[in-house]
């Protein structure tokens, strides 16, 4: 029974990761947890509200995916985000939305942005 549970627990862990995805085909996992890995091409910082834009395949606006990382969320990082990740490869993980007809994932977490 004990060997059961170990190994059911191996299972879940192995199969709770997200998929790894390049930012080209986020457009294609709208609704879906995945780990989106590519280039920043360019930042921007919101002079509203803060907001901080990742812009991955090109900048805004030919950008093919954005990570968006609210003001309140970029306060959790060590430095500005915008500075941290721009022109670096990064893995973001998260789940795929569209605004105004672009794939993003928005971060509330520092945890879910790594270099690569």
């Amino acid at each position: 029974m004990k060997s059961t549970l170990t190994i059911i627990s191996l299972f879940l862990v192995f199969t709770s990761h997200a998929q790894t995805i390049i930012p080209d085909s986020a457009k294609n996992y709208i609704g879906k947890e995945v780990t989106v890995c590519g280039d920043v091409k360019g930042t921007y910082t919101s002079k509203s509200d803060g907001t901080i834009f990742l812009n991955f395949g090109h900048d805004y606006p030919d950008q093919v995916f954005s990570v968006v990382i609210f003001s309140d969320n970029a306060k959790k990082f060590s430095q500005s985000p915008a500075t941290m990740f721009k022109a670096k490869n990064v893995c973001v993980t998260g789940t795929i939305q569209m605004y105004k007809s672009k794939p993003e994932i928005a971060v509330s977490k520092v945890e879910q942005i790594k270099l690569k």
